[in-house]
């Protein structure tokens, strides 16, 4: 038997975990965050790339004391480092609106199914009485 978490059973689980959103009534809003996370996520790597290329111009400028070029690297810095910071903090929230999105959708899907077809007096007649608390396990 396979070790640590990514067995066959658990990328099924996971799998069958995550599809369900993917495909219900908010996926159009669910794809576009996602692909608004994706886009960002690309703006951030880029920009680090454009810092990069900045330090290279920058440190050359104070190496050959051209005073000039120092002060057009600040300004160019404080345009980049402004960005930089925006695709992040914005990225960041919309990382945190699908994942908020997505529990209430999964907390909804779930206590819909709990509260459904008296699943909660079969599992009590399965269990004979032995599943404690079953409903605060949901939400």
């Amino acid at each position: 038997m396979k070790s640590g978490y990514w067995t066959r059973e658990f990328i099924v689980g996971l799998f069958h975990l995550i599809t369900p959103y993917w495909n219900s009534e908010e996926k159009k809003s669910a794809r576009l965050y996602l692909a608004g996370i994706i886009t960002l996520t690309i703006a951030a790597v880029y920009m680090t790339l454009l810092l990069n290329e900045w330090f290279n111009s920058f440190y050359s400028a104070l190496q050959n004391y051209d005073s000039g070029a120092v002060y057009r690297g600040l300004l160019r810095f404080t345009g980049l480092a402004f960005a930089h910071i925006a695709f992040a903090v914005y990225s960041y929230y919309l990382q945190q609106r699908l994942a908020l999105r997505w529990r209430k959708w999964m907390t909804k899907n779930y206590l819909a199914k709990w509260t459904g077809q008296q699943m909660y007096y079969r599992l009590e007649m399965f269990f004979q009485g032995t599943a404690d608390n079953p409903d605060q396990r949901i939400s």
